[in-house]
């Protein structure tokens, strides 16, 4: 017999992401552009914050264009802005790529405070890559990282200290590709176990 009357009403779970904790969609944000994982905090309330519990950071700067270089510093800004408000949060992966993206000595120590302030979060993966190979000036200074297990430098113009990760003791993975070696090549490391260099200038009088 069919039954009469009101159906009782069963709780039944949906495919709402809403259902997620917030660790997993933050790991789930760190697949997308920085800036789209960014928009996400106009979603709800419970979203406005979730962007910067992103795991991984995926930027890329570009600007040939002479209409793109005129958003340059508007790109700079809302980089610079970003890693200050994510704080130190931890990060599993950084992939930061740029091109025609400095013009001075301004901008150029803006870059490479991006890069020491990811070093500074604990990321474990991080590819740095200069679109234009025209030769970006990072600070010579030996990476200090326990948690740095794979590095890829690509455009990069490097120097002796830089190549000391005798203070990395995790890393096992480094790839230099289309750098230029401004001095005496020596790369101190006791955990690497897979080293790529490919299409390098070396400077053999410095």
């Amino acid at each position: 017999m069919p039954m009469c009357g009101r159906r009782k009403k069963v709780a039944v779970s949906g495919g709402s992401i809403d259902a997620l904790p917030d660790d997993i969609l933050g790991h789930i944000l760190g697949f997308l552009p920085a800036p789209e994982a960014v928009r996400t905090c106009v979603l709800a309330r419970r979203w406005r914050v979730l962007w910067k519990r992103a795991t991984s950071l995926r930027i890329t700067c570009v600007a040939d264009s002479v209409e793109e270089r005129q958003t340059v510093k508007e790109r700079q800004k809302f980089v610079d802005h970003l890693l200050r408000l994510r704080g130190h949060t931890p990060l599993q992966m950084c992939d930061l790529r740029f091109s025609h993206f400095y013009d001075n000595d301004d901008e150029l120590l803006l870059m490479n405070q991006w890069f020491w302030h990811v070093v500074t979060c604990g990321v474990r993966m991080f590819r740095l890559e200069n679109l234009r190979r025209d030769g970006f000036h990072l600070e010579d200074m030996p990476l200090v990282s326990q948690h740095l297990t794979r590095l890829e430098l690509v455009g990069v113009d490097l120097r002796n200290r830089l190549c000391d990760f005798s203070s990395c003791p995790s890393l096992e993975h480094l790839e230099i590709d289309t750098c230029y070696w401004c001095s005496d090549i020596n790369i101190s490391s006791e955990s690497l176990k897979h080293l790529a260099i490919t299409h390098c200038d070396f400077d053999i009088w410095a």
